[in-house]
């Protein structure tokens, strides 16, 4: 088995853990599969799999059939949670390959899309399933408590990037790139801090003392006051899935830019959210420089104004659970599948 955090036993305090070899008659267990190949798993009758990443699909979708055939019953349904498109994650190759076939699978599957619009990114590339529900995000709970708090604050010239080295979806040489560029032709720029947030990296000099400083994995209090403070965010994502920093940054009252990505749109979303690019298909780190100088003067005119601007999502600031479908799953699930 993997080792476990200590925080882990206490957010599952209600659970067993247990080794793959394990047999126990225990209604809630964790069962780590990940770090050993060639395990065991004992599968009952009434089992239901749930999948929430291309690998466990895999593995779930294979569990399904056995299980099917071990105990003579129609094939259970798996519960699939879409989280991207994730076999643009490799290059193409053998897992390429095996990702896609998770979607490809001929069983009944109920998927569960993280964003309405990865849905329909799946639609577009002719990708449907039997049973289909999306939800949408809403503001993290401890963020929400610090913007009521926070809200208002004065903002500094400070450009917040969504900085993870190691995530090539999130661009980060692209937007090391568009800062270098943004330096050069902006001769105010010695008057901003450049901060990176989202994973431990180096700071990152660029020129004449301006430097990208790594701010690392911040907790939701530090998070929140990182968002309250500073005037600009940059944060990409190449993929179809929207990611969170820039409705949070958005909501927060900083100026973002963001990217298009076929269907995304994220200007669409809130006022404060600059998508690149316009209308080409592709974004270039002049495109983000471009654009990052223009918000730089605008703060310069006004370093607050973006507090009052209007978010589109009516339900992002909800406490309202964004599962509303669960009780359908469950009448799926018991009655079976029935198309």
């Amino acid at each position: 088995m993997q080792e476990h955090s200590p925080s882990t036993f206490t957010n599952y305090s209600q659970y067993k853990f247990v080794s793959p070899e394990e047999d126990i008659n225990y209604p809630r267990q964790i069962v780590s599969l990940v770090k050993n190949s060639g395990d065991s798993l004992p599968v009952g009758a009434e089992d239901i799999f749930i999948a929430t990443f291309w690998t466990t699909a895999h593995l779930a979708q294979r569990l399904a059939l056995w299980q099917s055939q071990e105990f003579n019953q129609p094939i259970k349904p798996i519960i699939y949670m879409i989280q991207d498109f994730e076999p643009a994650f490799y290059p193409w190759s053998s897992k390429y390959v095996l990702a896609l076939s998770t979607y490809e699978y001929e069983n009944p599957v109920i998927a569960i899309f993280n964003t309405k619009l990865l849905q329909e990114y799946f639609h577009l590339h002719n990708y449907a399933f039997d049973y289909e529900y999306s939800f949408e995000p809403t503001l993290n709970k401890a963020l929400l408590d610090k913007l009521s708090k926070l809200q208002s604050s004065g903002k500094v010239k400070q450009i917040l990037i969504y900085g993870r080295p190691s995530i090539a979806r999130n661009a980060f040489s692209m937007i090391l790139e568009s800062i270098r560029i943004w330096q050069e032709g902006f001769p105010e720029a010695g008057d901003w801090e450049v901060l990176s947030a989202g994973e431990s990296h180096p700071d990152i000099p660029i020129k004449d003392q301006l430097v990208i400083k790594s701010l690392g994995k911040l907790s939701m209090e530090e998070y929140a006051l990182t968002l309250a403070n500073a005037a600009i965010g940059i944060s990409l994502m190449v993929s179809p899935h929207p990611s969170y920093p820039p409705l949070e940054m958005a909501h927060f009252g900083m100026w973002v830019i963001t990217n298009n990505f076929e269907n995304k749109n994220l200007s669409l979303c809130h006022e404060n959210i600059i998508s690149v690019p316009g209308a080409s298909r592709c974004f270039s780190p002049e495109d983000i420089a471009s654009q990052l100088t223009l918000l730089c003067q605008r703060v310069t005119e006004d370093s607050n104004a973006g507090w009052s601007g209007k978010s589109y999502l009516d339900h992002y600031l909800s406490d309202q659970s964004p599962f509303p479908f669960v009780k359908d799953i469950y009448e799926i699930i018991k009655v079976g599948h029935t198309l």
